[in-house]
């Protein structure tokens, strides 16, 4: 019984772990040679399917300058949200020596 569901669980953790580094291969060869603008800042909304609303929020974001698509009335351009450290996240990483 408990045997068999360590062997279980080591064998899922092990094939997740491999999929997780899958896909971040993946994700690295997607972005690797993304050539962004500056940082803007931008509105993200997000659908909350609980209190059925819209949330919005301020997030900086790049544009790449070149498009990866176009058609008679748009161009496509690809986009990432650059991350910044929260106060709280700040305070996270300082370590103490008390």
């Amino acid at each position: 019984g408990t045997r068999i569901a360590d062997v279980r669980r080591k064998i899922s953790a092990e094939s997740m772990l491999a999929a997780a580094k899958i896909v971040r291969k993946k994700i690295q060869e997607q972005w690797g040679d993304f050539q962004g603008d500056e940082p803007i800042l931008a509105k993200k909304r997000c659908f909350d399917v609980k209190t059925d609303s819209w949330i919005e929020e301020q997030v900086m974001i790049q544009i790449e300058k070149k498009p990866f698509g176009q058609g008679a009335l748009r161009e496509c351009f690809r986009m990432k949200e650059v991350h910044m450290a929260t106060d709280c996240q700040r305070l996270a990483r300082v370590t103490s020596p008390v």
